[in-house]
Protein backbone atom coordinates (compact mmCIF):
# COMPACT_ATOMS: atom_id res chain seq x y z
CA UNK A 1 0.00 0.00 0.00
CA UNK A 2 1.59 3.03 -0.93
CA UNK A 3 2.45 5.82 1.97
CA UNK A 4 0.83 8.32 -0.35
CA UNK A 5 -2.51 7.20 0.20
CA UNK A 6 -2.53 7.48 4.04
CA UNK A 7 -0.84 10.72 3.74
CA UNK A 8 -3.54 11.81 1.30
CA UNK A 9 -6.05 10.69 4.02
CA UNK A 10 -4.03 12.73 7.01
CA UNK A 11 -4.05 15.92 5.00
CA UNK A 12 -8.04 15.69 4.13
CA UNK A 13 -9.06 15.17 7.46
CA UNK A 14 -6.52 17.33 9.02
CA UNK A 15 -9.17 20.11 10.02
CA UNK A 16 -10.54 17.32 11.53
CA UNK A 17 -7.69 16.58 13.45
CA UNK A 18 -7.36 20.21 14.72
CA UNK A 19 -11.30 20.61 15.74
CA UNK A 20 -10.26 16.89 18.22
CA UNK A 21 -7.60 18.78 19.59
CA UNK A 22 -9.23 21.92 20.53
CA UNK A 23 -11.66 19.58 22.06
CA UNK A 24 -9.20 18.50 24.16
CA UNK A 25 -7.77 21.32 24.93
CA UNK A 26 -10.71 22.90 26.41
CA UNK A 27 -10.92 20.31 28.81
CA UNK A 28 -8.40 21.42 32.14
CA UNK A 29 -7.13 18.68 33.43
CA UNK A 30 -4.95 20.06 36.13
CA UNK A 31 -3.49 17.01 38.55
CA UNK A 32 -1.98 19.56 40.76
CA UNK A 33 -5.02 21.31 41.95
CA UNK A 34 -7.40 18.16 40.63
CA UNK A 35 -9.26 20.20 38.36
CA UNK A 36 -10.87 18.59 35.31
CA UNK A 37 -8.85 15.64 35.24
CA UNK A 38 -11.63 13.08 36.01
CA UNK A 39 -13.61 14.74 32.87
CA UNK A 40 -10.25 14.46 30.41
CA UNK A 41 -10.09 10.60 31.30
CA UNK A 42 -13.13 10.23 30.54
CA UNK A 43 -12.71 12.20 27.20
CA UNK A 44 -9.46 10.53 26.37
CA UNK A 45 -11.32 6.94 27.19
CA UNK A 46 -14.26 8.16 24.81
CA UNK A 47 -12.41 8.91 21.59
CA UNK A 48 -10.16 5.90 21.74
CA UNK A 49 -12.94 3.79 22.37
CA UNK A 50 -14.40 5.31 19.22
CA UNK A 51 -10.92 5.26 17.19
CA UNK A 52 -11.67 0.87 17.77
CA UNK A 53 -9.53 0.56 20.89
CA UNK A 54 -10.31 -1.98 23.12
CA UNK A 55 -10.32 0.19 26.79
CA UNK A 56 -10.30 -0.10 30.23
CA UNK A 57 -9.58 2.05 32.71
CA UNK A 58 -8.12 1.68 36.03
CA UNK A 59 -8.89 3.35 39.24
CA UNK A 60 -5.75 4.45 41.36
CA UNK A 61 -5.61 6.27 44.49
CA UNK A 62 -5.02 9.45 42.36
CA UNK A 63 -5.99 9.63 38.75
CA UNK A 64 -7.14 6.68 36.24
CA UNK A 65 -5.10 4.63 33.88
CA UNK A 66 -6.21 4.25 31.15
CA UNK A 67 -4.93 1.18 28.90
CA UNK A 68 -6.33 0.57 25.01
CA UNK A 69 -5.09 -1.95 22.35
CA UNK A 70 -5.92 -2.35 19.25
CA UNK A 71 -4.60 -4.44 16.28
CA UNK A 72 -3.24 -8.16 15.75
CA UNK A 73 -2.75 -10.09 18.64
CA UNK A 74 0.19 -11.77 17.19
CA UNK A 75 1.65 -8.36 15.17
CA UNK A 76 4.67 -6.84 15.98
CA UNK A 77 3.49 -4.37 18.98
CA UNK A 78 3.81 -0.71 19.62
CA UNK A 79 3.32 0.72 23.04
CA UNK A 80 2.83 4.47 23.48
CA UNK A 81 2.75 6.26 26.67
CA UNK A 82 1.42 9.47 26.96
CA UNK A 83 -0.06 12.11 29.76
CA UNK A 84 -3.93 13.53 29.75
CA UNK A 85 -2.97 15.77 32.45
CA UNK A 86 -1.38 19.75 32.50
CA UNK A 87 0.10 21.99 34.60
CA UNK A 88 -1.38 24.86 36.60
CA UNK A 89 -2.12 27.89 34.47
CA UNK A 90 0.02 30.63 36.50
CA UNK A 91 -0.62 34.08 35.84
CA UNK A 92 -3.49 34.43 33.46
CA UNK A 93 -2.48 37.78 32.93
CA UNK A 94 0.62 36.40 31.03
CA UNK A 95 -1.42 34.63 28.48
CA UNK A 96 -2.60 36.17 25.20
CA UNK A 97 -5.76 34.11 25.05
CA UNK A 98 -7.35 32.42 27.96
CA UNK A 99 -5.39 29.11 28.33
CA UNK A 100 -8.44 26.96 28.15
CA UNK A 101 -9.77 28.66 25.08
CA UNK A 102 -7.72 27.42 22.37
CA UNK A 103 -6.64 29.81 19.90
CA UNK A 104 -5.42 29.57 15.91
CA UNK A 105 -2.91 32.61 15.27
CA UNK A 106 -0.32 32.51 12.46
CA UNK A 107 -0.19 28.38 11.67
CA UNK A 108 -0.17 28.02 15.82
CA UNK A 109 -2.23 27.01 18.31
CA UNK A 110 -2.07 28.03 22.21
CA UNK A 111 -3.89 26.85 25.12
CA UNK A 112 -2.64 24.53 28.40
CA UNK A 113 -1.71 21.27 27.64
CA UNK A 114 -1.71 21.80 23.87
CA UNK A 115 2.38 21.01 23.76
CA UNK A 116 2.71 18.77 26.76
CA UNK A 117 0.90 16.86 25.40
CA UNK A 118 -2.87 16.74 24.20
CA UNK A 119 -1.38 17.18 20.57
CA UNK A 120 0.97 13.92 20.67
CA UNK A 121 -1.96 11.83 21.86
CA UNK A 122 -4.75 13.27 19.26
CA UNK A 123 -1.84 13.50 16.55
CA UNK A 124 -0.77 9.72 16.78
CA UNK A 125 -4.64 8.93 17.55
CA UNK A 126 -5.68 10.09 14.26
CA UNK A 127 -2.86 8.95 12.42
CA UNK A 128 -3.54 5.23 13.60
CA UNK A 129 -7.28 5.68 12.27
CA UNK A 130 -6.03 6.90 9.03
CA UNK A 131 -3.74 3.38 8.73
CA UNK A 132 -7.35 2.18 9.85
CA UNK A 133 -9.28 4.01 7.12
CA UNK A 134 -7.27 3.02 4.74
CA UNK A 135 -5.75 -0.39 5.29
CA UNK A 136 -9.02 -1.37 6.91
CA UNK A 137 -6.95 -2.75 10.31
CA UNK A 138 -4.25 -2.14 11.91
CA UNK A 139 -0.93 -3.76 10.59
CA UNK A 140 0.68 -4.30 13.60
CA UNK A 141 -1.01 -3.95 17.38
CA UNK A 142 -0.83 -0.89 19.77
CA UNK A 143 -0.85 -0.67 23.50
CA UNK A 144 -1.56 2.57 24.84
CA UNK A 145 -0.95 3.81 28.15
CA UNK A 146 -2.54 7.06 29.19
CA UNK A 147 -1.84 8.31 32.97
CA UNK A 148 -3.18 11.41 34.47
CA UNK A 149 -0.59 11.96 37.25
CA UNK A 150 2.95 12.38 35.05
CA UNK A 151 3.13 16.62 36.07
CA UNK A 152 2.80 15.35 39.65
CA UNK A 153 5.39 12.58 39.46
CA UNK A 154 3.25 9.58 38.28
CA UNK A 155 3.48 8.26 42.12
CA UNK A 156 1.10 5.28 40.94
CA UNK A 157 2.37 4.26 37.41
CA UNK A 158 5.20 1.88 39.00
CA UNK A 159 2.57 -0.21 40.86
CA UNK A 160 0.45 -0.20 37.59
CA UNK A 161 3.10 -1.10 35.00
CA UNK A 162 4.59 -3.92 37.43
CA UNK A 163 0.73 -5.00 38.05
CA UNK A 164 0.33 -5.53 34.29
CA UNK A 165 4.37 -6.37 32.46
CA UNK A 166 2.50 -8.69 30.33
CA UNK A 167 0.13 -6.52 29.15
CA UNK A 168 2.57 -4.06 27.76
CA UNK A 169 4.91 -6.20 26.06
CA UNK A 170 5.84 -4.96 22.88
CA UNK A 171 8.86 -3.94 20.65
CA UNK A 172 9.25 -0.56 21.15
CA UNK A 173 7.45 2.04 23.09
CA UNK A 174 6.62 5.93 21.55
CA UNK A 175 7.25 8.41 24.22
CA UNK A 176 5.01 11.01 25.17
CA UNK A 177 6.64 13.91 24.05
CA UNK A 178 9.09 15.29 21.14
CA UNK A 179 9.24 17.81 18.83
CA UNK A 180 11.07 19.68 15.63
CA UNK A 181 13.89 22.14 16.02
CA UNK A 182 13.58 26.04 15.18
CA UNK A 183 14.24 24.93 10.79
CA UNK A 184 11.74 21.83 11.10
CA UNK A 185 14.18 18.96 11.69
CA UNK A 186 12.78 16.20 13.55
CA UNK A 187 14.24 15.59 17.13
CA UNK A 188 14.42 11.90 18.90
CA UNK A 189 15.37 12.21 22.04
CA UNK A 190 16.92 8.83 23.62
CA UNK A 191 16.94 9.51 27.40
CA UNK A 192 15.07 11.54 30.61
CA UNK A 193 16.53 12.84 33.69
CA UNK A 194 15.44 11.16 36.70
CA UNK A 195 13.98 13.56 39.67
CA UNK A 196 13.84 13.90 43.50
CA UNK A 197 11.45 16.36 44.58
CA UNK A 198 12.22 17.55 48.27
CA UNK A 199 10.70 20.57 50.60
CA UNK A 200 13.20 22.01 53.06
CA UNK A 201 11.31 23.26 56.43
CA UNK A 202 13.01 26.24 58.72
CA UNK A 203 10.09 26.27 61.86
CA UNK A 204 10.70 29.10 64.63
CA UNK A 205 8.80 30.71 67.14
CA UNK A 206 5.38 28.85 67.35
CA UNK A 207 3.73 32.43 66.27
CA UNK A 208 5.09 35.15 63.83
CA UNK A 209 6.64 37.57 65.99
CA UNK A 210 7.46 41.37 65.33
CA UNK A 211 10.66 42.08 63.88
CA UNK A 212 12.20 43.65 66.33
CA UNK A 213 12.53 40.40 67.89
CA UNK A 214 15.20 39.75 65.51
CA UNK A 215 17.84 40.97 67.89
CA UNK A 216 17.33 37.93 70.01
CA UNK A 217 15.01 35.39 68.32
CA UNK A 218 16.27 33.25 65.25
CA UNK A 219 14.83 33.60 61.95
CA UNK A 220 14.04 30.54 60.12
CA UNK A 221 14.04 32.25 56.91
CA UNK A 222 17.65 33.29 57.30
CA UNK A 223 18.13 29.28 58.73
CA UNK A 224 16.61 28.38 54.82
CA UNK A 225 18.34 30.54 53.29
CA UNK A 226 21.97 29.71 54.88
CA UNK A 227 20.84 26.00 54.36
CA UNK A 228 19.81 26.40 50.68
CA UNK A 229 23.18 28.13 49.65
CA UNK A 230 25.04 25.44 51.38
CA UNK A 231 23.61 23.16 48.76
CA UNK A 232 25.06 24.82 45.83
CA UNK A 233 27.61 27.00 45.20
CA UNK A 234 27.87 30.14 43.04
CA UNK A 235 29.06 28.14 39.63
CA UNK A 236 25.81 25.60 40.31
CA UNK A 237 28.55 22.75 41.64
CA UNK A 238 26.05 20.84 43.79
CA UNK A 239 27.79 20.11 47.20
CA UNK A 240 25.85 17.12 48.72
CA UNK A 241 28.46 14.50 49.05
CA UNK A 242 28.50 11.65 46.85
CA UNK A 243 26.19 13.45 44.52
CA UNK A 244 28.44 13.00 41.49
CA UNK A 245 29.74 9.65 42.10
CA UNK A 246 27.11 7.31 40.53
CA UNK A 247 27.39 9.35 37.28
CA UNK A 248 28.30 6.97 33.95
CA UNK A 249 27.21 9.33 31.19
CA UNK A 250 28.44 10.84 29.09
CA UNK A 251 30.08 7.80 27.32
CA UNK A 252 31.65 8.69 24.11
CA UNK A 253 28.80 7.40 21.53
CA UNK A 254 26.69 9.55 23.96
CA UNK A 255 29.36 12.39 23.40
CA UNK A 256 29.53 11.67 19.96
CA UNK A 257 25.79 12.63 19.21
CA UNK A 258 25.45 15.54 21.20
CA UNK A 259 28.41 17.06 19.17
CA UNK A 260 26.04 16.26 15.84
CA UNK A 261 23.45 18.57 17.12
CA UNK A 262 22.81 21.66 15.16
CA UNK A 263 23.66 24.62 16.93
CA UNK A 264 20.25 26.50 18.05
CA UNK A 265 21.50 27.89 21.53
CA UNK A 266 21.76 31.67 19.96
CA UNK A 267 17.73 31.59 19.13
CA UNK A 268 17.11 29.80 22.29
CA UNK A 269 18.37 32.56 24.17
CA UNK A 270 16.74 35.33 22.34
CA UNK A 271 13.33 33.07 22.43
CA UNK A 272 14.02 33.23 26.77
CA UNK A 273 14.81 36.76 26.57
CA UNK A 274 18.97 36.48 27.86
CA UNK A 275 21.94 37.64 27.01
CA UNK A 276 23.88 34.45 27.84
CA UNK A 277 23.60 31.03 29.59
CA UNK A 278 24.91 29.94 33.43
CA UNK A 279 28.85 29.97 33.66
CA UNK A 280 28.83 31.48 30.07
CA UNK A 281 28.37 28.17 28.48
CA UNK A 282 27.81 27.97 24.24
CA UNK A 283 27.00 26.05 21.83
CA UNK A 284 27.64 22.24 22.39
CA UNK A 285 28.31 22.70 26.02
CA UNK A 286 24.69 23.80 26.53
CA UNK A 287 23.56 20.80 24.94
CA UNK A 288 25.88 18.49 26.89
CA UNK A 289 24.51 20.36 30.35
CA UNK A 290 21.04 20.01 29.20
CA UNK A 291 21.49 16.00 28.68
CA UNK A 292 23.96 14.94 31.41
CA UNK A 293 24.58 18.10 34.30
CA UNK A 294 22.18 17.15 37.45
CA UNK A 295 20.77 20.02 39.02
CA UNK A 296 19.23 21.13 42.09
CA UNK A 297 16.79 24.27 41.32
CA UNK A 298 14.68 25.68 43.78
CA UNK A 299 10.94 26.05 42.25
CA UNK A 300 9.92 28.58 45.16
CA UNK A 301 10.41 30.07 48.27
CA UNK A 302 7.68 30.51 51.22
CA UNK A 303 8.03 32.44 53.95
CA UNK A 304 6.80 35.70 55.52
CA UNK A 305 5.04 38.82 54.72
CA UNK A 306 4.87 39.88 50.64
CA UNK A 307 1.74 41.81 49.90
CA UNK A 308 1.89 45.87 49.21
CA UNK A 309 4.14 47.94 51.30
CA UNK A 310 5.70 46.42 54.33
CA UNK A 311 5.00 44.88 57.30
CA UNK A 312 7.78 44.73 59.78
CA UNK A 313 7.04 40.81 61.09
CA UNK A 314 9.84 38.11 61.61
CA UNK A 315 7.79 34.88 60.43
CA UNK A 316 7.63 31.83 62.22
CA UNK A 317 8.04 29.02 59.20
CA UNK A 318 9.81 29.45 55.40
CA UNK A 319 9.47 26.78 53.23
CA UNK A 320 10.88 26.19 49.98
CA UNK A 321 10.63 23.04 47.30
CA UNK A 322 13.56 21.75 45.31
CA UNK A 323 13.89 19.38 42.30
CA UNK A 324 16.73 17.73 42.13
CA UNK A 325 17.43 16.50 38.45
CA UNK A 326 19.46 13.10 37.98
CA UNK A 327 21.31 11.35 35.30
CA UNK A 328 22.55 7.77 34.94
CA UNK A 329 23.38 6.33 37.52
CA UNK A 330 22.25 8.55 39.87
CA UNK A 331 19.72 6.92 42.67
CA UNK A 332 17.29 9.67 44.00
CA UNK A 333 16.65 7.76 47.11
CA UNK A 334 20.15 7.90 47.86
CA UNK A 335 20.58 11.54 47.04
CA UNK A 336 17.77 12.26 49.51
CA UNK A 337 19.51 10.10 52.69
CA UNK A 338 22.70 12.21 51.47
CA UNK A 339 20.95 15.54 51.30
CA UNK A 340 19.50 14.99 55.00
CA UNK A 341 22.89 13.80 56.55
CA UNK A 342 24.68 16.62 54.24
CA UNK A 343 22.42 19.51 55.92
CA UNK A 344 22.92 17.89 59.63
CA UNK A 345 26.53 17.78 59.11
CA UNK A 346 26.63 21.18 58.46
CA UNK A 347 24.76 21.99 61.46
CA UNK A 348 21.27 22.19 60.24
CA UNK A 349 19.51 19.71 62.28
CA UNK A 350 16.70 22.25 62.29
CA UNK A 351 16.01 21.84 59.22
CA UNK A 352 13.48 19.27 58.02
CA UNK A 353 13.90 17.61 54.76
CA UNK A 354 11.02 15.71 53.39
CA UNK A 355 9.45 14.36 50.07
CA UNK A 356 7.24 16.47 48.67
CA UNK A 357 3.49 14.76 49.48
CA UNK A 358 2.33 13.36 45.80
CA UNK A 359 5.30 13.72 43.97
CA UNK A 360 7.08 10.47 43.10
CA UNK A 361 10.67 10.09 42.63
CA UNK A 362 11.94 8.95 39.12
CA UNK A 363 14.69 7.02 38.06
CA UNK A 364 17.07 8.38 34.52
CA UNK A 365 16.42 6.57 31.69
CA UNK A 366 18.93 6.23 28.56
CA UNK A 367 18.20 4.22 25.46
CA UNK A 368 20.63 2.60 22.55
CA UNK A 369 20.11 4.54 19.50
CA UNK A 370 21.36 1.49 17.68
CA UNK A 371 18.41 -0.36 19.08
CA UNK A 372 15.86 -2.05 16.10
CA UNK A 373 13.07 -0.36 17.16
CA UNK A 374 14.79 3.38 16.98
CA UNK A 375 16.59 2.60 13.82
CA UNK A 376 12.58 2.32 12.50
CA UNK A 377 12.03 5.51 14.31
CA UNK A 378 14.74 7.34 12.58
CA UNK A 379 14.01 6.04 9.19
CA UNK A 380 10.65 7.46 9.54
CA UNK A 381 11.10 10.65 10.32
CA UNK A 382 14.11 10.50 7.59
CA UNK A 383 11.83 9.51 4.77
CA UNK A 384 8.91 12.08 6.41
CA UNK A 385 10.38 15.15 6.51
CA UNK A 386 13.38 14.53 3.87
CA UNK A 387 15.63 15.59 6.62
CA UNK A 388 18.53 13.51 9.02
CA UNK A 389 16.72 13.67 12.23
CA UNK A 390 18.65 15.36 15.20
CA UNK A 391 19.32 12.40 18.07
CA UNK A 392 19.76 13.87 21.54
CA UNK A 393 20.55 11.18 24.06
CA UNK A 394 18.82 12.23 26.61
CA UNK A 395 16.47 15.38 27.57
CA UNK A 396 16.58 18.03 29.94
CA UNK A 397 13.18 17.46 31.45
CA UNK A 398 12.15 14.19 33.59
CA UNK A 399 9.51 11.56 33.70
CA UNK A 400 8.84 7.60 34.41
CA UNK A 401 10.60 6.44 31.17
CA UNK A 402 12.98 4.26 33.21
CA UNK A 403 9.49 2.04 33.56
CA UNK A 404 10.04 1.34 30.78
CA UNK A 405 13.54 0.98 29.04
CA UNK A 406 15.30 -0.39 33.13
CA UNK A 407 15.41 -4.10 32.15
CA UNK A 408 14.02 -6.31 34.22
CA UNK A 409 12.36 -6.41 37.49
CA UNK A 410 12.68 -2.65 37.50
CA UNK A 411 11.29 -2.05 34.25
CA UNK A 412 9.76 -3.44 31.29
CA UNK A 413 13.58 -3.01 29.06
CA UNK A 414 11.54 -1.76 25.55
CA UNK A 415 13.36 0.57 23.38
CA UNK A 416 11.73 3.75 23.84
CA UNK A 417 11.64 7.06 21.45
CA UNK A 418 10.61 10.63 21.93
CA UNK A 419 9.62 12.22 19.12
CA UNK A 420 6.48 14.23 18.49
CA UNK A 421 4.64 17.99 18.11
CA UNK A 422 6.46 20.74 19.89
CA UNK A 423 9.42 22.98 18.89
CA UNK A 424 11.75 24.81 21.00
CA UNK A 425 9.16 27.68 21.62
CA UNK A 426 6.06 25.64 22.40
CA UNK A 427 6.38 26.76 26.30
CA UNK A 428 5.47 23.83 27.77
CA UNK A 429 4.58 25.00 31.64
CA UNK A 430 4.56 28.39 30.71
CA UNK A 431 2.30 31.44 29.55
CA UNK A 432 1.07 31.20 25.78
CA UNK A 433 1.55 27.26 25.47
CA UNK A 434 1.20 26.16 21.92
CA UNK A 435 2.37 24.10 18.66
CA UNK A 436 3.40 24.64 15.44
CA UNK A 437 0.11 23.25 13.38
CA UNK A 438 2.65 21.68 10.53
CA UNK A 439 4.92 20.00 12.86
CA UNK A 440 1.69 18.34 14.14
CA UNK A 441 0.80 16.81 10.72
CA UNK A 442 4.70 16.04 10.19
CA UNK A 443 4.53 13.83 13.34
CA UNK A 444 0.80 12.21 12.18
CA UNK A 445 2.92 11.27 8.74
CA UNK A 446 5.45 9.80 10.67
CA UNK A 447 3.54 7.80 12.77
CA UNK A 448 1.93 6.28 10.31
CA UNK A 449 4.84 5.83 8.38
CA UNK A 450 6.38 4.06 11.74
CA UNK A 451 3.35 1.43 11.62
CA UNK A 452 4.02 0.55 8.56
CA UNK A 453 8.07 -0.18 8.82
CA UNK A 454 6.84 -1.95 11.17
CA UNK A 455 4.40 -3.65 9.47
CA UNK A 456 7.08 -4.70 6.87
CA UNK A 457 9.22 -6.20 9.09
CA UNK A 458 7.22 -9.07 9.98
CA UNK A 459 6.16 -9.64 6.15
CA UNK A 460 2.42 -7.96 6.69
CA UNK A 461 3.09 -5.86 4.26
Amino acid sequence: MPVSTVSDYIDRHFDDTIAKLARWCAQPSISTENVGVEEMARLAAHDLSQSGFEVKVYETEGFPIILAVAGPRHAPCMLIYNHYDVQPVGDLAEWTSPPFEPQIRDGKMYGRGVADTKSNIVARLDALNAVRAVRGELPVRVVWLLEGEEEIGSPHLDRFVAEHRHDLKADGCVWEFGGYTWDGRPNITLGLKGMLSVELVARGAKRDLHSASAAYVPSPVWRLIWALAAIKTPDSRVQIPGFYSSVTVPTEEQARLVEQIPDETQRDLESIGLQSYLNGMQGMQVYMARAFHPTANIQGIIAGYNGPGSKTVLPREARAKLDIRLVPDQDPEEIFQALRTFLKERGFHDIEVEHIPGDGDLLPAINDPEALFIRLVRQACAEVSGKPPVITPSSEGSGPMALFTRKPPVGLGIPTAAFGTGYPDSRAHAPDENIRLDDMRAHMHTVARLVELMAQRSGLS
